[in-house]
């Protein structure tokens, strides 16, 4: 069981958590377009923000006066021959049935009107990117490890029940900017792991910013642990205010990550040279210094 309750200040209010979401069953879309729920919806802002596939609106549940946001993604022809809804669409509304807790985005209603699918989410005031871009908000140690914790206690969740998000970013961290709660969200790229454990995924999935070095080398078979590798450097950029490898590709993101973090070697990582896009670099050591603050003053936490 994990501890659910934020015990750092948060911002800009101190130990306040979110209550859990209660999901309905998704409707079809053949009952959704009976019913219009979309009436039961007033739209107050277009394109506040844009997810894996889909752009989002902020509206207003006439009946409860709650403010939501509405992820809409079109159907294509090919969608239309498995039922009327994307793969991308299909794995979000998985993860948000299947996984309840606090800091992982809920799915208030899901409805189809139109070829349109309509994903209704918890009105989020913004994501982790706009607060650490904002040079003018004081993040304090404090507010990182609030923000950390709240968002690794929603990856733990996804974890626990055998999900790999697969696309961590500051993007997809969306904030309560009054409770400061936070909370994972777009789980477009979400997949179950241990089912067809054989079968390849892809690598590219993940925002190169923050992309493990397994998936550089072309790994086509990984776990978990490049979600962990991604929150690392989310939780870097908070600290450091900046991004921690902000490469252009795949070989310089790599270049990026030996100059600080060292050349991998079979004695630290094991059949690394087998990995299908493996290039060997010149030996280079970890490095130290100030330009390791961020990643000095998050071990430290550990």
């Amino acid at each position: 069981e994990y501890d659910y309750r934020v015990d750092s200040p948060a911002i800009p209010r101190r130990g306040q958590a979110a209550s859990p979401i209660s999901l309905p069953s998704v409707t079809s879309p053949a009952e959704s377009l009976k019913a219009s729920p979309a009436s039961k919806y007033e739209r107050l802002e277009s394109n506040i923000g844009e997810g894996t596939y889909g752009k989002v609106h902020k509206a207003l549940h006439t009946k409860t006066a709650q403010i939501v946001a509405i992820k809409k993604a079109k159907v294509s022809a090919v969608d239309r021959d498995i039922g009327g809804v994307g793969f991308t669409a299909l794995r979000e509304i998985k993860v948000m049935k299947a996984v309840r807790h606090p800091n992982v985005m809920g799915c208030l209603d899901v409805f189809a009107e139109r070829g349109i699918l309509h994903l209704v989410m918890e009105f989020m005031d913004g994501d982790l990117k706009k607060v650490i871009e904002d040079k003018a908000l004081v993040l304090s140690e404090a507010h990182c490890k609030c923000l950390a914790k709240q968002m690794l206690q929603g990856l733990a969740a996804l974890h626990e029940r055998f999900f790999v998000h697969r696309d961590v970013t500051p993007n997809n961290v969306l904030l309560n900017f009054q409770s400061g709660v936070a909370k994972l969200s777009d789980f477009g790229f979400a997949r179950i792991i241990g089912q067809d454990s054989d079968r390849p995924m892809t690598g590219g999935c993940t925002t190169i910013w923050y992309r493990a070095p397994e998936l550089l080398f072309g790994a086509k078979h990984y776990g978990q642990a490049v979600d962990i590798w991604s929150s690392g450097c989310v939780v870097a950029e908070m600290l450091m205010r900046e991004a921690l490898f902000p490469g252009r590709g795949e070989f310089e993101m790599l270049q990026k990550i030996i100059e600080r973090r060292g050349t991998p070697s079979e004695d630290v990582w094991k059949d690394v040279s087998y990995l299908p896009n493996f290039v060997e670099f010149t030996p280079h050591p970890k490095a130290f210094g100030s330009q390791q603050v961020g990643i000095g003053r998050f071990e430290s936490w550990l």
